[in-house]
């Protein structure tokens, strides 16, 4: 769990430097926040997920799901533009990743699902990142998802894609890594 919870702080703090217009990461830093050192006065990453108040997300799931609504049928068009993807879809893909890892929350699941399919032609690496950390929480889930109603080449590839990115020189640290690679590696067999 500490593993899947450094992934998920990497991918926010990765973000949160792109925001920044940060053009390198300190790796003093990264090895800070893998080995839970981090002493800043400010929350971290994870933290501004949520909002101060109790714990509320920082976005509701109707923000979420009418960005992506919003994302999926204007992809391709002015409107959703690199600014509207940094600014308001990547943020909000973040605190998806969140919910669906503490609530189980299928019904964000499947509006994140049809969001990369309607998107096929995205260079962005940012929802394969976000689907490898829903796996990362929640493997059985996305196994079934990808197994039944959303059997597809394009999203076991982009999966896979995304798990490699996660997993990146961290193989070693993820207990049960052989396993969540062999049931992505099984999604192509069929």
């Amino acid at each position: 769990m500490k593993k899947i919870l450094f992934i998920f702080i990497f991918l926010i703090f990765t973000w949160s430097c792109k925001q920044e217009k940060v053009t390198t990461v300190n790796k003093t830093e990264i090895r800070k926040i893998k080995q839970g050192e981090e002493q800043n006065k400010e929350p971290t990453n994870l933290e501004s997920v949520k909002s101060t108040g109790n714990s509320d997300y920082k976005f509701s799931r109707s923000e979420i799901i009418n960005t992506i609504h919003f994302y999926t049928e204007n992809y391709g068009k002015e409107t959703t533009s690199f600014d509207f993807f940094d600014n308001e879809l990547t943020p909000k893909l973040y605190v998806l990743a969140k919910m669906i890892c503490d609530n189980k929350d299928e019904e964000l699941l499947t509006e994140f699902l049809e969001m990369i399919l309607a998107s096929k032609g995205s260079a962005s690496e940012t929802p394969s990142d976000i689907f490898a950390v829903i796996y990362l929480c929640k493997p059985k889930l996305i196994i079934d998802y990808l197994s039944t109603q959303y059997s597809d080449e394009y999203l076991a590839s982009q999966l896979e894609f995304g798990f490699k990115n996660a997993t990146y020189k961290t193989k070693n640290d993820i207990k049960n890594y052989d396993k969540l690679k062999s049931d992505i590696e099984k999604l192509f067999k069929k």
